[in-house]
C-alpha cells in the first residue's frame, strides 16, 4: 500500500531517525509541503521527499548557501540494480533504500560537512552529459531537464502557468511522467 501525505512525514522520521539520535540533526520545520522533511544540521540540511509526480523518493542535500543537489548521484552505477529490490516497491521501498544509500555514501553531510555540495553539483552535471551523450539526446534534452527540475517546485507550490512557461518549450523532449505534470498544468492553469 501506497504512502499517504499524512503517513509520509511519521514514515521518515523513524526511518532517518538515526539523524537525531546518531549525528546530532535536528529536524526543521515545513508546513507547507506534506511530501518534504527536512533535517538541519552546522546550517546545512538534508531533505527527504518525493519526486516526478509523487511517484519516487528522494534525498537532497542542502548547503548553508541554500544550494540544494540530488544526493543519488554519489550512489556507485549497479549498486541499485544489486541492492534496491530488497526493500519494498513505491515511495516507502524508495526511502528505504535511500536511507541505506545515506548511511552509506553521505559520510560527510551526516557529519555536518557541507563542503561536498559543489563537488555533488559537478558529479551530477558530468552524469548527466555522459547519459545526453549516450542517448545521442544533445543540448535541447539538456535544456528540457534543466527546465523540469525547476518546474518541479512550481508544480508542488500551484504554480501552473510557470511551470507551462518553463515545460512548453521543450514538451518534445520531456518524459512522460513529466508530460503529464505539462498537461495538468496547462488544464489547472485555465481553470
Amino acid at each position: 500500500m501506497p504512502l499517504s501525505p499524512d503517513e509520509f512525514g511519521p514514515f521518515c522520521r523513524e526511518l532517518f531517525a538515526y539523524l537525531v539520535e546518531d549525528h546530532g540533526f535536528i529536524e526543521d520545520p515545513i508546513t507547507d509541503r506534506p511530501w518534504r522533511i527536512s533535517f538541519g544540521k552546522n546550517g546545512g540540511r538534508i531533505l527527504i521527499g518525493v519526486e516526478d509526480f509523487c511517484t519516487e523518493g528522494a534525498i537532497y542535500v542542502a548547503a548553508p548557501s541554500g544550494e540544494e543537489q540530488y544526493f543519488p548521484h554519489l550512489i556507485p552505477r549497479g549498486h541499485g540494480k544489486e541492492h534496491r529490490s530488497r526493500f519494498g516497491d513505491g515511495i516507502a521501498g524508495d526511502l528505504r533504500y535511500l536511507s541505506l544509500c545515506l548511511q552509506e555514501f553521505g559520510g560527510e553531510f551526516l557529519q555536518g560537512d557541507w563542503s561536498g555540495v559543489d563537488a555533488l553539483r559537478e558529479l551530477g552535471e558530468k552524469l548527466w552529459e555522459e547519459s545526453a551523450e549516450a542517448a545521442g539526446i544533445g543540448q535541447r534534452r539538456s535544456e528540457a531537464h534543466g527546465a523540469a527540475e525547476s518546474a518541479a517546485t512550481l508544480f508542488l507550490d500551484g504554480d501552473y502557468a510557470q511551470v507551462v512557461r518553463l515545460l512548453a518549450p521543450h514538451e518534445d523532449y520531456l518524459t512522460p511522467a513529466q508530460q503529464m505534470k505539462l498537461r495538468i498544468a496547462r488544464e489547472r492553469s485555465q481553470a
